[in-house]
């Protein structure tokens, strides 16, 4: 995705934990990458060679970025056939959103007893890139901007467990969204709706906070269902 104006603020938000090596970081990343745009495409066989020479890394960052993929959900490993990218299928849309609604509307609630200034100031500087992107901007922009917005209500519930499911979670999600993106058409009035949740942890209203949340959920989630 080509960097687009605003969007350098997102960059700390978004930051991986630094548990991993930076090899195995990268390796991860850019593999991750790949099979959530799609570009590795559902059911693909994972060739360990070529990705060492596409990536120009070791054998070892590699699998470790495999291992980790696996336990996330995107790779599935068989013993004696290799890895492959994880299947991808409507019912999948379901069952994440089920679980995003229910997990990310009590982190909003967390978040409204929890959040500190700069908690508050983090999101509302993610919401500040969408008025700097401007109208024009594409559908991967908004994801962007949507994606840092999600990692910082979670951080701001500070439940350490409940953040990484939820980033594993939106993960997931990203990939049934690279299969609608070329139809999904403009994402910024869905991305406004949560200004209604920062006002609500602002306010320290738990109820509403989630209720916000759950509510920008499911009409993203039927967009998504519209669509595909």
């Amino acid at each position: 995705m080509a960097e687009q104006p605003g969007l350098s603020e997102l960059e700390p938000i978004l930051d991986e934990a630094a548990q991993f090596s930076p090899l195995s970081q990268q390796a991860y990343e850019r593999i991750r990458e790949s099979i959530v745009t799609l570009r590795l495409a559902p059911g693909a066989l994972i060739n360990e060679a070529t990705l060492i020479d596409e990536l120009g890394l070791g054998r070892t960052p590699i699998r470790e970025a495999l291992q980790r993929l696996a336990s996330e959900g995107l790779i599935v490993m068989r013993p004696r056939r290799g890895a492959s990218v994880a299947s991808l299928n409507i019912t999948d849309l379901q069952q994440i959103f089920e679980l995003r609604r229910t997990l990310e509307g009590y982190a909003a609630g967390l978040a409204a007893e929890r959040a500190t200034p700069t908690d508050l100031e983090r999101m509302h500087t993610v919401l500040a890139a969408l008025e700097q992107i401007g109208p024009d901007a594409d559908a991967e922009a908004h994801m962007a901007i949507d994606r840092a917005f999600h990692r910082a209500l979670a951080r701001a519930a500070h439940n350490p467990f409940l953040e990484a499911t939820l980033a594993r979670m939106y993960t997931l999600s990203l990939r049934l969204w690279y299969l609608a993106l070329a139809r999904i058409g403009p994402m910024r009035e869905s991305i406004e709706d949560l200004r209604a949740v920062v006002d609500a942890v602002a306010r320290r209203d738990s109820a509403q906070a989630e209720a916000a949340l759950r509510a920008h959920i499911t009409a993203f989630q039927q967009r998504i269902r519209d669509i595909l």
